[in-house]
């Protein structure tokens, strides 16, 4: 597997809801779910799981598991 581009990077982070996940999670003293991800911004955890995953695409977050 190849790593993400810079390129690739700054497209995920390009979105503001991706972006404002990717701070949230980057800031937060402990792993972050989709639960808490979907209370913060008021959107269906679908659509969370939809931005984490290009967020992990571009290496950006891992998974906790």
């Amino acid at each position: 597997m190849t790593e993400p581009s810079l390129q690739h990077q700054a497209r995920a982070l390009g979105y503001p809801t991706r972006h404002a996940i990717f701070r949230h999670v980057s800031e937060a003293p402990a792993p972050v779910g989709v639960a808490e991800l979907t209370e913060l911004l008021g959107l269906h955890h679908n659509a969370i799981r939809q931005h984490l995953a290009k967020l992990l695409a571009a290496g950006l977050v891992v998974l906790a598991i």
